[in-house]
């Protein structure tokens, strides 16, 4: 959250316990690729995506043609949902 709207990640903003950040342990056996390579997620000033993410979510073992393969799409406007069995969001 911008709690100052200066359109920067302030320290303090960065300490809020609902972000995940880069970094963070994925489940053993189990991978989170994020298609596009994006380094970051941006958002508007109301707190909505302004582009498009996608996240899968796969086994290692079956790798993303594994039926366990999970896609998490974030769309402007901070539409979110999933799709079992794909790597895209189309």
């Amino acid at each position: 959250v911008d709690s100052n709207n200066n359109n920067v990640a302030d320290t303090s903003e960065l300490a809020d316990p609902l972000l995940v950040r880069k970094g963070s342990t994925v489940p053993s056996g189990y991978t989170v690729s994020n298609v596009g390579n994006a380094s970051q997620v941006n958002v508007n000033k109301w707190g909505q995506v302004t582009g498009v993410r996608t996240f899968v979510i796969s086994n290692l073992a079956d790798g993303t043609a594994g039926s366990a393969t999970q896609s998490v799409c974030i769309l402007r406007g901070t539409r979110v949902f999933s799709k079992a069995g794909s790597t895209t969001c189309s």
